[in-house]
């Protein structure tokens, strides 16, 4: 697919070639319907995406992993230069699993860390055929559109567990309240770009009534952290998405957080200092979250440099974190609830520093990317903010498979500056000129 006679920072695709994209979009089908149409629930009986020990979990990744580096192995030519250009992510990977070997739980953190490499392989399937892009972003939708839909019936139908745990709180297809509202997120990520292509009415429509229904369920579903990043995203999307003068923009900036506000006041049974204290805490005591980070500094502490170990401190009741949550009275927790401390903590300063070049690195390509193909660009750069955002609360970075970090590595993957215009992207005018060259981070 790349032609010889180029230099080294010059690619130009070859003619594309006819050949079918299933296989290449295979992995990613496997695991989004896992995750997002309600497989993990229904094969695994979990709905927290932590039932690392079942065997039909096992064998859906590996099959996934195994038929992505399938895929790239028939395309190693592209592949190689897909990894030179992630040099920075190669690194991240290559620290994480040489962390293994000083894990206290060093068998668990290597498993962990090929489910790691597993989905970064699975990214770069997905876009290692001529359209896998555009293929790739209409998988999304549909898969988005499909599952938010049945997570809105299901609880009508049956509204009881596992769809709905208490009444009027919605699990959906997802099995608990945070993870339906980030599906929400992605389901927003994807869909309002849509609402802005002027040359397919039908899709603007389709596009109104997903975000529409992403919003009812992220009410629905009561996920107060989901709600906040919700706000701040679409603040984001004024900003970049917008055409407007700058003075403009700042006047729309405030007006989600003012819709929130309202929201709160006048629809739920919260006041403001109680929705607050429900993000930072169990109640007005600030128990819960804020005593879970002091926790995780003071293992931190202990292995400031060099960090205890990829994913080597949550490991169930035989590992470094049993005695911390088992004194809080906290069972089966998995996760700092704050996805940079766990790095901090797991990887040590050092690790930390990598995954933050990795973040602006990532934050830099969605914004380039804009200038290639502004609505693919929007929606890969919208899915890199609301990860940003959410791991303030939550933890999905570098934490086992969840459709966030899945969602997060893919759309990173998808912007890499390696052969842009083989991926059967079609540029806006403005991004022509970009697409003769290879920019290489």
């Amino acid at each position: 697919m790349v032609n010889p006679a180029t230099t080294p920072n010059e690619l130009v695709a070859e003619k594309p070639r006819v050949e079918s994209n299933l296989l290449n979009l295979a992995p990613l089908i496997i695991l989004l319907t896992y995750l997002m149409m309600g497989g993990h629930l229904f094969l695994i009986g979990e709905g927290d995406y932590h039932a690392e020990g079942s065997f039909r979990h096992q064998i859906i990744l590996s099959l996934s992993f195994f038929l992505a580096f399938f895929v790239l192995i028939r395309k190693r030519k592209l592949s190689i230069e897909i990894l030179k250009a992630n040099w920075l992510l190669l690194i991240l990977l290559l620290y994480a699993l040489i962390s293994c070997t000083w894990s206290p739980a060093a068998f668990v953190s290597f498993k962990r860390w090929l489910q790691f490499l597993g989905l970064v392989l699975i990214g770069m399937a997905a876009i290692s055929n001529v359209s896998g892009m555009k293929s790739m972003i209409s998988i999304l939708r549909i898969f988005t559109a499909v599952s938010l839909t049945l997570s809105f019936l299901l609880p009508l139908i049956k509204p009881s567990a596992p769809f709905m745990i208490n009444p009027g709180i919605w699990n959906g297809l997802y099995g608990h309240k945070n993870l339906l509202g980030a599906a929400c997120l992605i389901g927003l990520a994807v869909w309002l770009p849509a609402m802005f292509n002027k040359s397919s009415k039908t899709e603007r429509r389709v596009s109104f009534a997903m975000v529409l229904l992403s919003f009812l369920l992220l009410f629905l579903s009561r996920s107060t952290t989901s709600l906040i990043v919700c706000v701040l995203m679409l603040s984001a999307f004024f900003v970049i998405a917008l055409r407007l003068p700058i003075a403009v923009k700042t006047l729309l900036i405030p007006i989600p957080v003012l819709a929130i506000y309202l929201l709160i006041v006048n629809l739920t049974p919260y006041s403001p200092m109680e929705f607050v204290l429900d993000i930072v805490g169990k109640d007005a005591t600030f128990t819960g979250r804020t005593d879970l980070w002091v926790v995780v500094m003071d293992s931190f502490m202990e292995n400031q440099y060099w960090g205890l170990g990829y994913n080597g401190f949550w490991v169930g009741e035989f590992g470094e974190s049993s005695y911390f949550t088992s004194s809080l009275n906290w069972n089966r927790m998995s996760q700092a609830h704050n996805g940079y401390l766990d790095i901090l903590n797991e990887l040590g300063m050092v690790g930390f520093a990598i995954f933050l070049a990795f973040l602006g690195q990532a934050l830099f390509r969605g914004f380039r990317f804009l200038k290639i193909n502004r609505q693919a660009g929007l929606v890969f750069l919208l899915i890199i903010i609301i990860a940003i955002l959410s791991n303030f609360m939550e933890s999905s970075f570098c934490r086992l498979v969840t459709p966030t970090w899945l969602m997060f590595l893919v759309s990173f993957v998808a912007m890499t500056p390696v052969n842009r215009n083989g991926f059967g992207l079609e540029p806006e005018q403005s991004g022509e000129k970009q697409l003769r060259k290879v920019q290489y981070v």
